[in-house]
């Protein structure tokens, strides 16, 4: 576990380094001469999306622009903090309900495409941890969709089996792939586990995350 938790920080890191050094524009658009400014993520031949808040993107058709300035990148820490740019990413914090702990705590970090979640809790005679590794495959103003790898370790205390047979406590650990969506605070992730079982378990989690300054 320490050495996975070594390479996702290790991972991290190197996001915010690449992700730092975005491409950071200043977009007049028709009719009006508007400006639109933030990181672009999306360059198209129609089209590029300007992401221009932690949860907002816009759309632009190229017909439509009149001029587009690069400007030097804005170094943030994704915390929303008076003066200081947090479009490059947010934190959210919340509860879900499912593997690994049945009630879990769940933190998430999101950078540009990427994110990192930590869940678990101990709930009665069940404890886990499980850590995503999460990647963007779509993103819309309120909502994101991700898909990515997953680890989790976790522990039965005081079962009881069918047979009236008494084990006290059961260790297991496992890997999996996992869809998530994520719209307006509300969390669904699901995926296939891999490890507790001869074969292939499906896995869950559902619940609220709020982002940090709303």
């Amino acid at each position: 576990m320490k050495y996975l938790v070594i390479l996702a920080t290790l991972f991290v890191i190197t996001q915010l380094r690449v992700y730092a050094a975005s491409d950071s524009v200043r977009v007049r658009i028709k009719p009006d001469s508007t400006l639109v400014t933030g990181v672009l993520v999306y360059n198209g031949s129609t089209e590029i999306i300007v992401r221009i808040s932690p949860d907002k993107v816009k759309s632009i058709r190229r017909t439509d622009i009149l001029d587009i300035q690069h400007i030097e990148p804005v170094y943030s820490t994704g915390i929303s903090t008076p003066g200081v740019d947090s479009s490059r990413g947010f934190l959210a914090v919340g509860a879900t309900f499912g593997l690994p702990a049945v009630y879990n705590a769940r933190i998430g970090f999101h950078l540009g495409g990427f994110s990192m979640h930590l869940s678990g809790m101990q709930f009665e005679d069940v404890q886990g941890t499980q850590v995503d590794v999460l990647f963007c495959l779509k993103e819309s103003e309120h909502t994101l969709s991700y898909m990515g790898a997953v680890y989790g370790q976790g522990r039965l205390n005081n079962l009881v089996l069918d047979n009236n047979k008494y084990i006290s406590r059961v260790d297991y650990s496992y890997v999996g792939l996992a869809g998530v969506y994520y719209s307006y605070g509300f969390l669904l992730e699901a995926g296939m586990a891999f490890g507790p079982a001869s074969t292939p378990l499906p896995f869950f989690q559902i619940g609220y995350l709020l982002k940090a300054g709303d």
